[in-house]
């Protein structure tokens, strides 16, 4: 059964590591249930990425989105982030950092 928004699972690294591992995890699970699913990432690494190509996954890149704070950089990555959440209008959303 596929829905017509898709789960959202948004991490600020793609470079592998525990939580990126499971993000991915994640998506696959979640798309052998059939679920519609998409993984927005920040612009540091290409592991995640480069995983869900293989996968068929859809992801999208987040620009400025980064683990580290800093407040000019996470202006940026939270407007384009809005944009993107609302192009996407997605049924639920899990963060991870």
């Amino acid at each position: 059964m596929s829905s017509p928004s898709p789960i959202a699972l948004a991490i600020t690294l793609a470079k592998p590591g525990g939580a990126t591992t499971f993000v991915l995890r994640f998506a696959q699970w979640l798309r052998h249930r059939g679920e519609s699913v998409v993984v927005l990432v920040g612009d540091e690494g290409s592991w995640l990425t480069d995983k869900c190509t293989e996968a068929d996954i859809p992801y999208e890149r987040i620009p400025h989105l980064r683990r580290a704070i800093h407040p000019v950089y996470d202006l940026l990555a939270l407007s384009t982030f809005t944009k993107t959440l609302k192009r996407l209008a997605p049924r639920a959303l899990h963060l991870n950092r």
